[in-house]
Parts: structure tokens; sequence; C-alpha cells
């Protein structure tokens, strides 16, 4: 099955800050739908939170977050991971950023991964001290910080057909991270451990969610407008 079959060639994409991911939502998809698809990938990972707080175990915390979108609905067509340095010896300085990048360079169609670096522009441009900005990188940078920090980032898009493809990268360092943490430059002697790649391809049916999403709602309460911020809107020609 190809990715690529997948791209419509003119969309127009919302962009969100979901949570720890950077999420595009094609506008093609019916204002409901649209909503169920935040929804869903929100509560995986507030559900994932809560079992694992800190998220400092990946293994797990993907564990959760994937079966509970499967449980929402969401039908599982590829996923693929990579614990270790999946970066070159060439990429001797990086960023969050361009490890997300070369994630997904290995898994989306070209359009996907432009879509996927106009929206990282736009959380990027965030006003760091912006509540929506904090809640990134509230869920993105893990642990106390003080010796070690924990940062996983995850990008996804979903196409009017329902299919989403999301990609992430997490791995520990000692370095500092400021503010714009998804620029900042690092080192791989500076990564302690693995920097693991992960990606999934899976596609949403609203019918199987029908006898969850009171309950979805109910649950997330206040926390689907403080921590799912649409944040722009994508132009695709």
């Amino acid at each position: 099955m190809s990715l690529a079959s997948f791209w419509s060639a003119e969309m127009g994409y919302s962009v969100y800050i979901c949570a720890g991911s950077v999420l595009v939502v094609s506008q093609d998809l019916l204002p409901a739908r649209q909503q169920d698809v935040l929804d869903t990938v929100l509560f995986a990972q507030l559900a994932a939170d809560e079992d694992f707080p800190g998220g400092c175990n990946d293994s797990q915390w993907f564990d959760v977050f994937t079966s509970t979108l499967s449980a929402c609905g969401w039908a599982f067509y590829a996923q693929k991971e990579t614990d270790e340095h999946f970066l070159t010896s060439d990429d001797a300085t990086f960023s969050v950023r361009d490890a997300l990048a070369v994630s997904a360079n290995r898994n989306c169609s070209d359009d996907q991964v432009a879509v996927l670096s106009a929206a990282l522009d736009k959380a990027v441009a965030l006003p760091p001290d912006s509540d929506v900005a904090q809640v990134f990188r509230e869920h993105s940078l893990l642990g106390d910080g003080a010796e070690m920090t924990r940062i996983r980032v995850m990008g996804g898009i979903v196409e009017a057909n329902g299919f989403l493809s999301m990609t992430s990268v997490s791995f520990d360092t000692h370095v500092m991270l400021g503010k714009h943490f998804v620029e900042n430059e690092i080192t791989l002697n500076q990564v302690d451990g693995a920097l693991s790649s992960r990606f999934f391809l899976a596609r949403f049916n609203h019918d199987e969610f029908n006898d969850y999403r009171e309950d979805t709602v109910e649950w997330l309460g206040a926390q689907r407008g403080t921590q799912c911020v649409e944040i722009g809107v994508l132009s695709i020609e």
C-alpha cells in the first residue's frame, strides 16, 4: 500500500498542537470527523501519560497510546520502530526538528514531509511564553530536567480519507534545553542511549467510536480546549 496514494494534491489543512504532537488535519474532513480525530489522538496521549507519569518508558507509553487509539476506532495498517541511533555519522549536530524530518522522510511521501515541515514552522514560531507553547513543552520534555531530560515529539498528518501518518522521535539528553527546544542544536554524544524513531499508519472508523464518544468527551472535559489548540492553517497547491 503506497502512502503516496493517500495524498491529495490540492488541500487545506489545520495545524494543531495536540499535547506532545504537531497534528495536521485535512479541512476536507467533515467538522464532526475532525473533532473525533482531535479527541481520540488527545485522549490516547493523555491516557498514556496517566498510566505512565513522566513518560520515560517509551515502549510502555506507546503500547498504551496505540491500544487506546485502536479502542477508539483507529485501524492500524503499519507500525515501525527503530530503537537505535537512526541518524548517521554525518549528522554530528542535529535538532529535534531535524530528527523528526529524518523519521518522516523514511516513511512518508515527499509532499507529506513538506506539509509536516510547514506545520513545524508554525510550532517553532509560537511565542515561547504562550499557553499553547508551554503545553507542547510540558508534554514533550519529560522528567525533572535536573540531570537528564527525556524528549518525545510526534508529528502527524490526517488526510481527507481518514488515514493518519504519524512519526515520532524520542531520546534522553543532558543538554539544557531552552524554550525553543525543537530548534536547539544537540550532538549525538549528548544523547544518552538510543535515539528512537517510531511510525504508524492508521485509519479512523467513526462508527467504531460511536459507543465511546460521549465517555471520551466527558473524560477530556476542559482539556479539549487547553491541550489541543489550533495554531494555523496550510494551503497546499
